[in-house]
């Protein structure tokens, strides 16, 4: 039991006990008020529960022990624990609470954690305590509604702050000028603005002149009457009007890209000589898609292999150029040679005709040839000058003005030169027979000599080695302004295994069919397109296509690497992409084609005899000619 020590009802403020005996009367009267209401609860309790209990208030507290006066004249009152059923089964007490009593007040505190006494002035204090918290509550209450309110005010401001921030300024036309004028901002919006006008043309590719009743492979001709048909059309009034087309190529990676470049327009002095412009096909708008310029006019050009950012050209200057298509704000380009006559690395000065890239991923460089007589090799890394330089000149040291070459399949070393007077000769890079071989001849039966009479009567416009197949890699084709196309193999130099003669005007070019080892194109200066297919006819093209009833020359064309597509460069700066049918880009049964190809060959070259027993020279022999 815990003990609490309670003052006594009968004992004053003083600690003793009252003299007057009113008082003690008093007192009495007022105890035995407590004791009947206890007796009443106790008899409540009783008759609540069951069994025998004690019947009076007194017994059952003598029973438990109830507080007595100790000798001090205080009263201690000790707390009961809970009445437990298994030690007094009859009453049903529950357990009391502490009890506190004020002399002056003499108010009951219940509750088990109730403090011992409640001193003078105990409840004012509390009272203020209590208004004081009160008081506190509302003043927090308060000040969490300032905050709240502080807070909604600023998150008012911050929205209408970045509301602000976003809001698109208004500039003046002095502003604008300046903007408009920065360089970042120009490669921005060209770059974006093509972006934008490849997507909104991206479901205008379909063509709906297509006859879907035409069977390429039946050798009958399409109901819209041809087997190329004009696809597209690139033109820009701004850089290409006044302007004849010197060269095309296609990106070996990106096949709808294609470069092509131009010569000077002296009507127009105040730009660039040299123009390059980069068309995309899947761009229907008629711009060009990059822009690159040169101080002289633009003779040839090609993407690199390798590299298919970077775009090399030679100039009618003799320079070597190189653009690169990241950065699209510079136009000029990134790396130029300059001239140098050092021997043996000695760079052009006559205008350069003749460009090709050779080699590997790990090992390729840069060929160019140019009517100064002499070849260059360079590291695409570094323009400054030519790693080496290798002169074209004859048996008789006559100097050969370089106006075409091509190199065989999957080699880098042994190539075919065409000239300026119309030669075309067998030349090495390196090795024990580097520089310039022996030519081929013009004729039938006419052996090679040491001046023999050239292979064309006119300037070599164009050489193409054939690649649809390596075992033809020893065939090649030359175009000239001699009105003529002949087809030579790289193994035998006594004439050409035959000519085509219908062109009615000066041939500018002429190109194998990447896929078809039998078709080739030529282009002349008529308007003339033609197409042949050596399975098929060698006495007529198998397609004669005259453009803009011939209006104008047509001097470049270019297969695309499927073999689906030519471009043709005009001489009025135009280009057309003509598509190709399926018959003609690539055979069905290729094998059938190879065999087909051997047997037309093998009468080439029976007939090229019976010619020679006819005027009574023998041929040449093949084994004196290195095999490529």
């Amino acid at each position: 039991f815990e003990s609490i020590p309670v003052r006594h009802p009968f004992v004053g403020s003083s600690g003793k006990m009252p003299t007057h005996q009113s008082e003690l009367e008093e007192k009495k009267r007022q105890l035995q008020a407590i004791k009947e209401r206890r007796d009443r609860r106790a008899r409540d309790r009783v008759a609540k529960g069951s069994g025998d209990a004690p019947t009076t208030a007194r017994d059952a507290l003598k029973e438990f022990k109830l507080p007595k006066l100790d000798r001090t004249g205080k009263l201690t009152i000790t707390k009961i624990e809970p009445f437990e059923e298994k030690r007094n089964p009859y009453v049903a007490i529950e357990p009391m609470d502490k009890v506190g009593y004020d002399q002056e007040v003499q108010t009951m505190i219940s509750g088990i954690d109730a403090p011992e006494i409640l001193k003078d002035g105990a409840l004012e204090e509390i009272q203020e305590k209590e208004a004081h918290l009160a008081q506190e509550t509302e003043q927090l209450k308060t000040s969490l509604a300032a905050k709240d309110k502080e807070i909604s005010e600023l998150k008012g401001e911050g929205k209408k702050a970045k509301k602000e921030k976003t809001k698109i300024p208004v500039l003046s036309d002095e502003e604008r000028a300046s903007i408009m004028h920065e360089q970042q901002f120009g490669a921005f919006f060209s770059r974006t603005s093509k972006t934008m006008e490849l997507v909104l043309q991206a479901n205008e590719t379909f063509d709906p002149t297509v006859d879907y009743t035409y069977d390429p492979n039946s050798g009958e001709k399409s109901a819209k009457g041809a087997d190329i048909m004009l696809s597209s059309e690139y033109f820009c009034e701004k850089y290409t009007a006044g302007r004849t087309v010197t060269a095309l190529d296609y990106n070996p990676k990106h096949k709808e890209l294609l470069c092509v470049a131009y010569n000077d327009n002296p009507d127009v002095p105040n730009m660039a000589d040299g123009v390059v412009l980069i068309w995309n096909k899947k761009d229907k708008s008629g711009t060009p898609f990059m822009t690159f310029e040169c101080q002289s006019a633009v003779l040839s050009c090609c993407f690199s292999p390798f590299m298919p950012n970077v775009i090399v050209g030679g100039t009618y200057s003799g320079e070597v150029v190189l653009w690169d298509n990241r950065n699209e704000s510079k136009r000029t380009p990134v790396q130029r040679s300059t001239i140098t006559t050092e021997q043996g690395h000695a760079s052009h000065t006559h205008p350069v005709y003749c460009l090709d890239i050779v080699g590997t991923q790990n090992a390729h460089f840069l060929v160019t040839a140019s009517t100064d007589a002499k070849m260059c090799n360079w590291d695409l890394d570094t323009l400054t000058a030519p790693q080496d330089t290798l002169e074209l000149q004859s048996g008789t040291n006559k100097q050969l003005a370089a106006t075409a070459f091509s190199f065989p399949a999957n080699d880098s070393n042994n190539f075919v030169l065409g000239t300026e007077d119309g030669s075309i000769y067998q030349c090495s890079r390196h090795g024990s027979k580097a520089g310039v071989g022996t030519p081929f001849s013009r004729g039938i039966g006419m052996r090679p000599q040491a001046t023999p009479l050239p292979s064309h009567h006119g300037p070599v416009t164009g050489v193409d080695f054939f690649r649809a197949n390596q075992e033809f890699s020893h065939l090649f084709l030359t175009s000239s302004t001699d009105w003529t196309v002949k087809l030579w193999t790289y193994k035998k130099l006594d004439g050409p295994l035959y000519t085509f003669d219908t062109s009615e005007d000066y041939v500018y070019d002429v190109a194998w069919s990447p896929k078809n080892p039998a078709v080739f194109a030529h282009v002349n200066g008529a308007g003339c397109l033609d197409i042949w297919n050596l399975n098929s006819d060698i006495e007529e093209p198998i397609v004669h296509e005259v453009i803009d009833e011939g209006k104008e020359g047509l001097n470049r064309l270019k297969w695309s690497l499927d073999g689906k597509e030519l471009a043709i460069g005009t001489a009025s700066g135009r280009v057309l992409i003509y598509r190709v049918s399926d018959a003609l880009a690539k055979p069905e049964n290729m094998a059938k084609e190879v065999e087909a190809l051997k047997a037309r060959l093998a009468e080439m070259e029976e007939a090229l005899s019976e010619a020679a027993a006819a005027v009574g020279a023998p041929v040449a022999a093949a084994a004196a000619v290195p095999t490529v």
